[in-house]
C-alpha cells in the first residue's frame, strides 16, 4: 500500500462499507480499497461523528479484510476515544494495514484538536504499530476547511502546518478533506513534502 502512494500516476482509493461492495471492487481491478466511515456508520444506523461503538466499527472491517487478499486502509474518524496504542491493535487484529486519523474534536467541545496534541497521537499510533511489526499506513485527515466555502490564505497556513507537524510526527500521507479548488490543492501538495490524498 505504501509503495502504491508513491507510484507514477494517482492511486484511486475506491471507499466500501461491506463485503459485496469491497468484492466489486476487486473484481474491478483495484490494488487497495478503503472503508468509508460515513457509509460504514450509516449501514450500521450511526451518525458520522465519530460515535460508532468500535466492536462494530472493527468487525466490518474485519469481514472486509478476511474476505480479500489485496489491502485494507479503514477510515477509523477520530479514533472513537481509544488510547493510539488500542486503535493499532484492533486495527491489526482486524486485518488493515492503513487508517485514516482526523483532527476533528467530536467530544472536546473545541473545532478541532490542537495541532500538537494530534501530531502526538500520530507518533503514538506509529510507535505502537512498529512495536507491532507492522508499519501502518497512517493518513493524517487536516479538517482546517469543512464546512468553509473558500480556502483563504489563512485556512491555507493552518492547514500547511498542521500538515507538515502531522508528516514531522510520522503520518505517511496527508488528507485536506473537502479542498476542492485546483489552484489551492496545487499549492497545498506544493508544500508539502508526502503524499496528498484528495
Amino acid at each position: 500500500m505504501r509503495a502504491l502512494h508513491h507510484g507514477e500516476r494517482p492511486l484511486v482509493l475506491p471507499n466500501v462499507w461491506d463485503v459485496a461492495s469491497a468484492r466489486l471492487v476487486a473484481e474491478n481491478g483495484f490494488p487497495v480499497l478503503a472503508t468509508s466511515s460515513a457509509a460504514v456508520a450509516q449501514s450500521l444506523g450511526y451518525s458520522d461523528d465519530d460515535s460508532m461503538p468500535p466492536d462494530q466499527v472493527f468487525a466490518v472491517v474485519a469481514r472486509i479484510a478476511g474476505a480479500l487478499d489485496i489491502p485494507v486502509t479503514a477510515d477509523l474518524e477520530a479514533g472513537y476515544q481509544l488510547s493510539p496504542a488500542e486503535l493499532v491493535d484492533r486495527l491489526l487484529g482486524a486485518g488493515a494495514v492503513g487508517f485514516n486519523l482526523e483532527d476533528t474534536d467530536h467530544h472536546g467541545g473545541r473545532e478541532l484538536l490542537a495541532a500538537e496534541e494530534q501530531a502526538q497521537r500520530i507518533a503514538a499510533a506509529k510507535l505502537a504499530a512498529k512495536k507491532a511489526g507492522v508499519n501502518v499506513v497512517l493518513n493524517a485527515r487536516v479538517d482546517v476547511f469543512r464546512g468553509k466555502s473558500e480556502p483563504t490564505s489563512e485556512l491555507m497556513g493552518e492547514a500547511i502546518r498542521r500538515a507538515r507537524l502531522y508528516i514531522e510526527a510520522g503520518a505517511d500521507c496527508v488528507y485536506p478533506i473537502t479542498l476542492g479548488d485546483e489552484r489551492a490543492i496545487a499549492d497545498f501538495i506544493a508544500a508539502i513534502p508526502a503524499p496528498v490524498n484528495i
